[in-house]
C-alpha cells in the first residue's frame, strides 16, 4: 500500500498543528569542541527547503544542528512496538481548531493534506475514544515548535499512542562522540561516561574523515582541496574507551567521500572497512550508511545525488557488510519533515530508499530536534508532549505503506537527538534535565529503539547581542548561551571538563533507574506525564509536570507534590497505585486513577513470584563450559526471560546486550547455559582467567533473583618452542591440559591489534598438531610486522585459557 494511500485515514493526527516557525536563516553561532574553535557557519534554506551550509568561514566542517522551514528535524518511533499499544484521546479538536488547520493547509503548508470531512472525522473520533474530554480555545493551542502559554493548566490536544510492557534498559540510550573532539583524550572521560551509564555511543560523526589515514578534511572548495589533520581520537583509541565503558558502538559510515577524497565511498572500501572492525575486536554493534544524505547540507562528491543512488549504494553496502559479519546491524538515514509532516521530496527519499533497502537493513535512523525556536518552560516541555506522539505516527505508517513483510523487522533509531535544533539557554539550566527526562520516555515508550543524544561535548555557542559568549553559571537567566553537550568540555564559558549539565545529571537518572533491565509502562494524564519502571518486585514513578502549576499526586496515599516544569521519582513497590488529580488511565500491575474517583482502580494483579538462585553447578568454571543455575520461581517456560551473565565488565544475555548467551534448558527450578566463549556470534572477548564473574536470572515479567558468584579458573602454563616467530614456518607450545584434539580449542597469534586464529577472527591460522601437551601451527605469512612485538595464547578444547606468550616477529 502507497504512503498516500494510508494518509487520507491517518492524517488527522498528523495535522492538528500546522504553524511553521519563520527560521530561515541561523546566523552568529559559534561551533567549538575541545581542540578546535571559532567556527562561523552561516546556514540558509535551500530552493528544495533542504539545509545547507552556504559558506564555511574558518577552521574545519562542524555540525549545523539547526532546522529551516521545510526540513526541522522530527520525532520517531519504532514500528515493532513491544508492548501493548493504547491510544489515549485526551482533547478533541475545536471548530476553531479546524478552520485553523484547514486555512493553514490551504496556504501551502507541507504535509497538510486534508479535508473539511477529514478534520469532523478526527473531532468524532477524538471525542468517542476518550471517556473525558476537554476543549482548548484557539489561543491555548500549540504551533510547530512553539507552544502557547496562555491557558497552561489546560491539556494540549492530541492523541497519544503510548505503550504497555516495553523492554527498557541503558542500552537504549547513547551518545554521540566525536574523532575530532581531544576531549575523549581526557582521564576524566571514561569516568564521566560510565555516571552516564548510556549503552551505545555513534562515531565519528565527521563525513570528511578517512578512517584509514585518521586524517580529516579541514578547507573549502567542495570539500576536494581541503588539507587534512589527524584526528585526535583514532577509531583504536575509540574502541578502547568502548571496552572501558563497557559500550557497543554505532559506526558511520562516509557515503559522500571516500578514504581518498576523490569521490564518493565505494563498497569495497566498506567491506575492507568491516573486516577491520572485526579484525580488531572493535565491539561495534551497528553501522549505518551516510548521514543526512538528504538534505544536501553533507559531504558528497557523488556525481549522482539523487536518493535512487543513495539507496542503491546503501543496499550494496549492507551486502558486503553481512558477508563478513552476519549479525552487524545496518541502517539506513530517512528524513523526518517538519515535525513529521513530510514535503513530496522528503517523501521520495523516503520511499525510494526504503522500497529499495527494506529486504537488506535492519533499522532506519532519524536526526530530531523538535523545538526550532525560543519558548517558555511549559512551552518546551508541552511541545514535546504533543510533537513525539504525532511524529511517531506519521513514521509508523511511512514504513508499513514501503516496506511490507519487512516493516515488523526495521527498528528505529534516533541516532541524534537534542531538544532544539540551535543551543538555547535552556539547554544549560534545569528545564533541560526535565525535558531530558520527558523526552527519553516519551520516546522509549513509543517504541524507538535507540535514542543518542548528540552530543557527550561538542556544541554550539551562542553569541550575545554584544559578541561575547555568556557564562551559563552567572548569567544564564539573561544571555543567549546554550550547548547540544551533557558534560561540560573545559573551555569557557563550559563547566569543568566532563562534569554534568541538568541534561546529563537526568540521563544519568534514568539509565540507573533501568540498569540490569526494566519494564516501562507510560500514560498521560492532563499536563502530567507518568511512567512506571518496574523491576522485579520494585517499582519507580517518574512523574514530569509540563505545566505552569504544582501538581500533587499520591501513592499508596502518600501525597507528592510535582512542581511545575519538573520530574520527581518515586520508589514503591510493583502493585502500588498512583494517583493524580485529573484523570482515570490505568497501567499494568497497578491503577493510574483520579483522586476523586477511587472506585474505578482497576484489580491489581498478583505480585510475580521473585526467582532465587539456591546453587550453581560450579564455583569454578571457563569459557564454553556448561552451567546449571538450582533454585525456584525461574517460570515453567523461558519465554522473554534471560540470565545476565557478566565478567570482567562485560556483559553477556540480556536482549540488548552485544554478545549472547546460549540458554540449553529453562524450567522453574533449573536453568543450563553455555559460559561465553569466542565461538558465539561477535565472541571477540572471553572469560578473564583469575577474575570474578555472576549471573543473575530475569524472568518474562522482569522479576529479577538474586545474583550468585563465581570464579574463573586461573589460565594454563604454557611457553614456546621459539620467541622468534616466522612467517610461513612452525612454532609448537607445550604445556599441559590443553585437550586430546582441537575440538573447540584454537590458537591465536596478535600484533599490532590484529588478532588472527579465533574462530569469530576474520584471519584464520593453520594448526599442524593438537595433542594435550604441545600444539604445532604455522605462523602467518600475512598480516604480521616485521620486527614488532607479538603474543600467543591457546584457549583449550575445555574452554580453559593458556598464559599470554610473547614472541617477537622476524
Amino acid at each position: 500500500m502507497r504512503y498516500g494511500s494510508l494518509l487520507a485515514v491517518v492524517l488527522p493526527i498528523a495535522i492538528i498543528s500546522v504553524g511553521v516557525a519563520e527560521n530561515a536563516t541561523i546566523k552568529g553561532l559559534v561551533f567549538q569542541s575541545s581542540s578546535y574553535s571559532g567556527h562561523r557557519i552561516l546556514k540558509q534554506r535551500g530552493p528544495d527547503n533542504s539545509n545547507h551550509i552556504d559558506n564555511v568561514q574558518t577552521g574545519f566542517q562542524s555540525k549545523a544542528h539547526g532546522t529551516t522551514k521545510g526540513q526541522s528535524s522530527a520525532l520517531v518511533s519504532d514500528l515493532n512496538l513491544e508492548g501493548t499499544s493504547q491510544t489515549i484521546s485526551l482533547t478533541s479538536l475545536t471548530k476553531t481548531d479546524m478552520a485553523n488547520t484547514q486555512s493553514q493547509s490551504s496556504n501551502g503548508v507541507q504535509g497538510g493534506h486534508s479535508t473539511q470531512s477529514q478534520l469532523q472525522q478526527s473531532q468524532q473520533q477524538g471525542s468517542t475514544s476518550n471517556s473525558t474530554t476537554s476543549s482548548s480555545s484557539a489561543s491555548g493551542q500549540s504551533t510547530s515548535g512553539q507552544a502557547s502559554s496562555s491557558n497552561p493548566s489546560t491539556p494540549l490536544p492530541y492523541t497519544a499512542r503510548l505503550s504497555s510492557g516495553v523492554q527498557v534498559s541503558p542500552d537504549n540510550f547513547g551518545l554521540n562522540v566525536a574523532e575530532w573532539d581531544n576531549g575523549m583524550n581526557a582521564s576524566s572521560t571514561i569516568p564521566a561516561i560510565r555516571k552516564l551509564g548510556t549503552g551505545l555511543q555513534r562515531y565519528p560523526n565527521n563525513d570528511a574523515w578517512s578512517w584509514k589515514l585518521n586524517r580529516s578534511r579541514n578547507g573549502s572548495d567542495n570539500y576536494r582541496t581541503w588539507n587534512s589533520f589527524t584526528s585526535p581520537f583514532s577509531m583504536l583509541r575509540w574502541s578502547s574507551e568502548l571496552k572501558a565503558t563497557g559500550n557497543q558502538g554505532i559506526f558511520n559510515i562516509n557515503y559522500g567521500m571516500n578514504s581518498q577524497w576523490n569521490g564518493g565511498q565505494s563498497v569495497s572500501d566498506v567491506r575492507e572497512l568491516t573486516q577491520y572492525i572485526v579484525s580488531h575486536h572493535i565491539p561495534v554493534r551497528a553501522m549505518v550508511v551516510g548521514s543526512e544524505n538528504y538534505a544536501g547540507g553533507t559531504i558528497n562528491l557523488r556525481a549522482n545525488k539523487s536518493p535512487a543512488e543513495y539507496a542503491d549504494v546503501a543496499k550494496q553496502m549492507a551486502i558486503a557488510i553481512h558477508q563478513i559479519d552476519p549479525s552487524m546491524k545496518v541502517g539506513v538515514n530517512l528524513t523526518p519533515g517538519l515535525n513529521g509532516r513530510m514535503s513530496s521530496t522528503d517523501l521520495k527519499w523516503n520511499e525510494t530508499v526504503l522500497r529499495t533497502d527494506a529486504p537488506y537493513i535492519q533499522f532506519v535512523t532519524f536526526h530530531v530536534y523538535p523545538v526550532d525556536n525560543a519558548v517558555s518552560q511549559s512551552g518546551l516541555l508541552q511541545t514535546l508532549m504533543k510533537d513525539v506522539p504525532d511524529i511517531t505516527s506519521e513514521v509508523r505508517r511511512l514504513l508499513i505503506g514501503n516496506t511490507g513483510k519487512y516493516a515488523s523487522h526495521i527498528q528505529v533509531w534516533f541516532t541524534e537527538f537534542n531538544l532544539f535544533s540551535q543551543p538555547r539557554p535552556k539547554t544549560v539550566q534545569n528545564i533541560g534535565g526535565t525535558a531530558m527526562m520527558e523526552s527519553m520516555l516519551l520516546a522509549r515508550s513509543l517504541g524507538v529503539n535507540e535514542v543518542d543524544w548528540w552530543s557527550l561535548h561538542g556544541g554550539a555557542h551562542a553569541l550575545m547581542s554584544n559578541g561575547q559568549v555568556a557564562s551559563p553559571e552567572v548569567h544564564h537567566a539573561v544571555s543567549q548561551y546554550g550547548t547540544f553537550a551533557l558534560t561540560g568540555d573545559g573551555q569557557a564559558p563550559e563547566k569543568s571538563m566532563n562534569s554534568l549539565y541538568p541534561t546529563g545529571q537526568a540521563l544519568s537518572e534514568l539509565t540507573s533507574l533501568v540498569r540490569g533491565g526494566a519494564q516501562l509502562d507510560a500514560k498521560t494524564a492532563g499536563n502530567l506525564l507518568v511512567a512506571k519502571i518496574t523491576r522485579g518486585s520494585s517499582a519507580h514513578w517518574v512523574v514530569v509536570n509540563t505545566g505552569n502549576t504544582n501538581e500533587t499526586v499520591q501513592v499508596n496515599g502518600v501525597g507528592h507534590t510535582v512542581a511545575a516544569h519538573t520530574y520527581t521519582v518515586l520508589s514503591s513497590s510493583a502493585s502500588s497505585t498512583l494517583h493524580t488529580p485529573d484523570k482515570a488511565v490505568d497501567l499494568p500491575a497497578s491503577a493510574l486513577v483520579t483522586s476523586s474517583s477511587l472506585a474505578v482502580q482497576a484489580s491489581h494483579q498478583a505480585p510475580p513470584a521473585t526467582p532465587h538462585i539456591s546453587s550453581v553447578s560450579a564455583s569454578d568454571i571457563h569459557s564454553n563450559e556448561v552451567l546449571t543455575l538450582h533454585g525456584s520461581g525461574f517460570g515453567s517456560s523461558r519465554g522473554s526471560g534471560y540470565v545476565s551473565f557478566s565478567n570482567n565488565n562485560v556483559h553477556w544475555g540480556s536482549p540488548q546486550n552485544f554478545y549472547k548467551l546460549n540458554i540449553l534448558k529453562w524450567t522453574n527450578s533449573e536453568i543450563q547455559f553455555v559460559t561465553p566463549s569466542q565461538s558465539v556470534p561477535h565472541g571477540s572477548v572471553n572469560l578473564k582467567p583469575g577474575s570474578s564473574a555472576s549471573a543473575t536470572v530475569f524472568t518474562g515479567n522482569q522479576a529479577s533473583s538474586n545474583t550468585v558468584q563465581m570464579h574463573v579458573q586461573t589460565a594454563l602454563p604454557a611457553q614456546l618452542s621459539t620467541a622468534q616467530l616466522t612467517p610461513g614456518k612452525t612454532v609448537t607450545v607445550t604445556g599441559n591440559g590443553f585437550g586430546s584434539s582441537q575440538g573447540n580449542g584454537y590458537v591465536q597469534v596478535s600484533d599490532q591489534g590484529v588478532n588472527i586464529g579465533s574462530p569469530s577472527n576474520f584471519y584464520k591460522l593453520r594448526i599442524v598438531s593438537w595433542t594435550n601437551g604441545s600444539i604445532t601451527f604455522v605462523v602467518p605469512t600475512q598480516h604480521l610486522t616485521p620486527g614488532t612485538a607479538a603474543s600467543v595464547r591457546v584457549m583449550a578444547a575445555s574452554g580453559i585459557e593458556t598464559v599470554t606468550m610473547n614472541g617477537s616477529v622476524h
